[in-house]
């Protein structure tokens, strides 16, 4: 009888400490060994030195502890998230209390991180671009480089391909399709012709693969048939997928000469006709607020290839605040080297050859795309170039550090951190 009186006795003591480590009353409190004395005196029968590797309560590193942890003796406990619960998303942090003696802090992360593989970080949003090698324009080209991308990196917020991915040889009257946008989401259909029917269908297995893996596509770009002035037009027209596949905008190309006419018809011959084209396309060119994987909010400002240093463009985006210019290109100048020169540690504006080079077009107009608020502070060029000069870009504006980058011959993937 009294040894069932003693073990009820130890129970009823520890179950301050066990309840303390199960359902913590506040969101910020150190809680775990309330009796440790009564342990420490009754029951401590072995030599145990408490040991962490991230030196205490340091929620931005992942740690783990070895002590003495109450009832159950010696235990080893690494830092965790809470995945579920009334506690989702707070860090559990163990760190010694004294030379033996092990306990934990369960708290929120600090304002503008998350907790992640048991540290408190910020979120990154992941981006991958399309290189379209050998300047193989090619479905089954295409589709390659997308099953390579997805199958070592599945977890992706933003692809981006390369400029005139659905056109054959870059002509404008190729593979026209018909994008409508009057309603949400936007329609893609035919023209009626066997080479628009199969392009279709290409763009559909892409809204597929945005859908099965849950990431946002920028399809740079494809033949938009349309009408303007009873001529039949072919823009140069990117399209936006959102995680679901579907196509949630549209963006033309301004630039004049990058419009097919019917009958071949140049700006040179009729102007006026070429003037009203341009300003059906300045329209569509918007920013687009997308949600990263962690529920953020990031913005992207696409721009195709020779509209990013228009000033027509410009005005159409100020005030949008972008983190992320989007920039589907082909045969434009090496914007890798840029980046390659920002990873080595070097100023790209130290080196001279870059102003004769539009590959420094976003490092020039920096300053204005700032101060005209098409940018935040901390922005990212990203682009995807196709061609013979192919290759894919991350370019932090203002030098931030670059996460995490893989340059894969498929593509090229990294991490960037959105501070907006």
């Amino acid at each position: 009888m009294k040894k069932k009186i003693l073990v009820l006795f130890i129970i009823i003591l520890s179950l301050p400490l066990v309840s303390a480590g199960l359902f913590g009353l506040s969101d910020n409190q150190i809680i775990g060994l309330n009796i440790f004395d009564l342990i420490k005196n009754g029951i401590q029968n072995e030599n145990i030195l408490c040991i962490e590797t991230d030196g205490g309560l340091d929620l931005e590193n992942q740690g783990t502890t070895s002590g003495r942890y109450g009832v159950a003796g010696a235990k080893t406990f690494t830092d965790r998230c809470i995945n579920w619960g009334p506690y989702q998303g707070q860090i559990v942090e163990y760190f010694c209390f004294d030379s033996e003696w092990m306990q934990f802090h369960r708290s929120n992360c600090p304002t503008g991180t998350i907790c992640e593989n048991g540290a408190c970080t910020t979120p990154l949003v992941k981006i991958a671009g399309i290189n379209l090698s050998n300047n193989d324009y090619s479905f089954t080209n295409l589709e390659a480089k997308f099953d390579s991308v997805l199958t070592n990196h599945q977890e992706l917020d933003l692809i981006l391909t390369p400029e005139y991915i659905f056109y054959q040889d870059q002509t404008h009257q190729d593979n026209p399709v018909i994008v409508d946008c009057q309603t949400t989401p936007c329609t893609i259909s035919s023209i009626g012709t066997q080479e628009s029917d199969q392009l279709v269908d290409y763009i559909s297995s892409i809204q597929n693969l945005a859908q099965q893996y849950h990431v946002y596509i920028v399809l740079g770009t494809v033949a938009e048939r349309s009408v303007v002035n009873g001529y039949d037009i072919s823009y140069n027209t990117l399209l936006i997928l959102d995680r679901n596949g579907d196509i949630i905008g549209k963006q033309r190309k301004s630039s004049p000469y990058d419009f097919y006419i019917e009958g071949d018809i140049g700006c040179n011959e009729e102007p006026a006709l070429c003037e009203d084209i341009r300003m059906e396309a300045l329209p569509t060119i918007q920013a687009y607020d997308l949600i990263d994987l962690h529920g953020n909010i990031f913005t992207i400002i696409p721009v195709i290839c020779g509209d990013l240093g228009d000033d027509d463009s410009i005005t159409q985006l100020e005030n949008s605040y972008g983190d992320l210019i989007v920039f589907p290109l082909v045969d434009a100048d090496p914007y890798q080297d840029v980046m390659y020169d920002i990873l080595a540690g070097l100023d790209p504006l130290d080196n001279p050859s870059y102003y004769t080079a539009e590959g420094l077009t976003a490092y020039i107009f920096r300053d204005e795309y700032q101060s005209r608020e098409l940018t935040v502070q901390n922005s990212y060029l990203f682009s995807a170039n196709g061609g013979n000069n192919n290759g894919v870009s991350i370019i932090p504006l203002d030098y931030q550090t670059m996460y995490n980058l893989d340059i894969h011959e498929d593509y090229t993937y990294g991490e960037i951190e959105i501070t907006s």
